[in-house]
C-alpha cells in the first residue's frame, strides 16, 4: 500500500501544479487572446463544470470499475487538457482545455481522497491533511515555475507543455503500479446522497467547502495580476509571493494533522478561519509589497488545514459511505471554483479588481461564522 499511497501523493501534486500556473500567466494570456476580466474568469468556470461532473460520477465509477482505471483516466484527461491549453488559439478551445483539466482533476480528487480515507481509516484526519500537503507542494511549484518561464522569455505555452510532460511521467508510474481492485466501503449510493443533502450538518460542511475553495481559487487566480496592477510589483516577485502562500499552506498541512489530534477538528477549524480573516485583511489593505507578501504567507498557514479537516469531519460522520460523502463535498469544491474566480472578474469589469478581491474578505468572514455553528449541539448531532 505504500506505493499506492505515494502515487496518490504525486498525482494530487500534479493537479496542484495545474491549478496554480494560470495566475502568473494571466496577463500574457489576456494580452495575446484579448479577453475581458469576466472572460478570463470563464476558464475556471469551465474547469469547474468538468470538476463537478467528474466528482459526482467518480464515486460511482470507483465502486463499479477498478480504482486504477479511474485514476488513470483522470491523469490522462489532465495531461490532454494541459497540452491542449498550451497550443490553443481560440477562446472556445481554451475553455474546452480547462474543462478537461477539471474533469481529470475531479477524478484524481475522488480517487486519492477515497483511497487514503479507506487505507488510513483509523487516523483519517491526519492522513488527509498529509495527502493535501502534497497538493500544496504542487501548488507552490506552479506559480514560481510559470513566473520564471514567462520572465525568462520561454512563454506561458512552454510552461503548460512542461507540466503536461510531468503528468505523462506520473501516468506511466501509475500504469506500472498494482492498485487494489476495490476500495472497501467506498461506493456511491444516490439514495444516500439525497439523504446527505437534507442533513443540516453536511450542508454546512458543503457550504464551508464552497466558500473556502472559492476564496482559495480567487486568490490563486487573481492575486498575481492584482499585485502587478495595484501595487506595481514585478511579475516574478508577485509570483513568488503566491508561491509563499502555497509554501505556507503546504507546511501548515504537514503540521495541522498533529494539532487536530490534540484539539479536535472543530476547534482547529475555528482557529484557522479566524486567522484567515485577519491575514487577508492585512493583504487587501496593504500598500507595500513586503506587507502583501507577508500577509499571503500568513494566509497560507491559516488556510492550510481547512479543506482536509472539513472533508475528515464529513467522512467521520458517514464512514459507511466514503464515496458518497466525498463526492458530495467535492461537488461544493467544484462550485467554489466555478463561481468565485468568474465573479471576481465580473466585479472587476464593473468596478475594479481591488473591489473584486475585497469580496473574498466577505466570503472568509461567512466561512468563519459557519465554522462557529458546528459547535451548536443540535447541528453537532445532525
Amino acid at each position: 500500500m505504500k506505493i499506492v499511497t505515494t502515487n496518490s501523493y504525486i498525482s494530487l501534486m500534479t493537479y496542484g501544479i495545474s491549478l496554480t500556473v494560470i495566475g502568473p500567466a494571466l496577463k500574457e494570456v489576456q494580452g495575446e487572446i484579448v479577453l475581458t476580466g469576466s472572460e478570463l474568469g470563464l476558464f475556471t468556470t469551465f474547469l469547474s463544470v468538468g470538476l463537478i461532473i467528474s466528482v459526482l460520477a467518480g464515486g460511482f465509477f470507483v465502486d463499479r470499475y477498478r480504482v486504477k482505471s479511474v485514476g488513470l483516466l483522470g491523469q490522462l484527461l489532465l495531461t490532454l487538457g494541459l497540452f491542449t491549453f498550451s497550443v490553443f488559439g481560440s477562446f472556445p478551445v481554451g475553455l474546452f482545455a480547462f474543462f478537461m483539466v477539471g474533469f481529470g482533476g475531479g477524478l484524481i480528487e475522488i480517487v486519492v481522497n477515497t483511497i487514503i480515507s479507506g487505507i488510513y481509516a483509523e487516523r483519517r484526519t491526519a492522513a488527509l491533511n498529509l495527502l493535501h500537503g502534497f497538493f500544496g507542494v504542487g501548488a507552490l511549484v506552479g506559480p514560481i515555475l510559470m513566473g520564471y518561464l514567462v520572465e525568462s522569455g520561454f512563454g506561458w505555452r512552454f510552461g503548460y507543455q512542461v507540466i503536461a510532460l510531468v503528468s505523462v511521467i506520473v501516468l506511466i508510474l501509475q500504469l506500472l503500479t498494482k492498485y487494489p481492485e476495490k476500495v472497501s466501503s467506498d461506493k456511491i449510493d444516490f439514495s444516500y446522497f439525497f439523504k446527505i443533502m437534507r442533513n443540516p450538518y453536511t450542508l454546512i460542511l458543503g457550504a464551508m467547502i464552497l466558500l473556502y475553495v472559492g476564496s482559495e481559487m480567487g486568490i490563486n487566480y487573481w492575486s498575481v495580476l492584482y499585485m502587478e496592477t495595484n501595487l506595481d510589483i514585478p511579475k516574478i516577485t508577485a509570483s513568488s509571493f503566491l508561491t509563499y502562500f502555497w509554501l505556507a499552506m503546504t507546511f501548515g498541512r504537514f503540521i495541522t494533522f498533529m494539532v487536530a489530534q490534540k484539539i479536535g477538528g472543530k476547534r482547529l477549524l475555528l482557529c484557522l478561519t479566524l486567522f484567515s480573516v485577519l491575514a487577508f485583511s492585512v493583504f487587501i489593505f496593504s500598500r507595500s509589497g513586503a506587507a502583501a507578501g507577508g500577509a499571503l504567507l500568513a494566509l497560507g498557514l491559516a488556510f492550510s488545514g481547512i479543506f482536509p479537516t472539513v472533508v475528515a469531519l464529513g467522512t467521520d460522520r458517514f464512514p459507511e459511505t466514503l464515496g458518497t460523502i466525498t463526492g458530495f463535498l467535492m461537488m461544493f469544491m467544484g462550485g467554489g471554483t466555478l463561481l468565485f474566480p468568474w465573479l471576481i472578474g465580473a466585479i472587476s469589469d464593473v468596478s475594479s479588481l481591488r473591489t473584486g478581491m475585497l469580496s473574498i474578505l466577505f466570503f472568509i468572514g461567512l466561512l468563519t461564522i459557519l465554522t462557529g455553528t458546528l459547535g451548536f449541539k443540535r447541528i453537532g448531532r445532525a
